[in-house]
């Protein structure tokens, strides 16, 4: 199995300069902005490697923490068998809030995985996502680092997206 990832990570802003501008014919008031834009193709051969891709909704569990264990992911081809990245980093993580509560998703109780520093946090409210790229920085997975924790309520479920190399 192959892993190839587009990453994108774009705000195209159209901002129209007010018409006093008397140097600029309205048609050419329009500033595009895009210059803070990301676009990245990434391989097991590019300087960001990727080889593991697990894509997969997460049910909450009502206020209890729910582990996301980066050595058992669960495997996108179905064949019942589990993911193991030890000894690969988080290239990217990607989560979004289907739900219709707050979730939370933080570094992960006991073996926590500092993909963002020691200490992380992230409150996703209803219907907001996020996406964290790694850019070959984050920890390598291993025994002590390995552990992603989510709290919401019951019924809520995470789209989650993870990529690793």
């Amino acid at each position: 199995m192959s892993v190839n990832v587009t990453f994108a990570s774009t705000v195209t802003a159209y901002e129209t300069l007010e018409t006093n501008v008397s140097s600029a014919a309205a048609a050419q008031r329009v500033v595009t902005h895009t210059q803070f834009n990301t676009a990245k193709s990434l391989t097991s051969g590019t300087a960001v490697p990727v080889t593991i891709l697990s894509m997969f909704e997460w049910s909450q569990t009502g206020g209890v923490d729910t582990c996301i264990d980066l050595t058992a992911l669960p495997s996108t081809n179905n064949d019942g068998g589990d993911v193991d990245a030890t000894g690969l980093r988080l290239q990217i993580m990607k989560i979004k809030n289907t739900g219709t509560n707050t979730c939370v998703v933080n570094f992960g109780a006991a073996n926590g995985y500092l993909m963002l520093g020691a200490a992380w946090v992230i409150n996703l409210l209803q219907d907001q996502e996020i996406t964290v790229y790694g850019n070959e920085l984050a920890p390598e997975v291993g025994a002590a680092a390995s552990d992603i924790d989510t709290t919401g309520t019951a019924a809520d479920i995470l789209e989650i997206t993870l990529v690793l190399g």
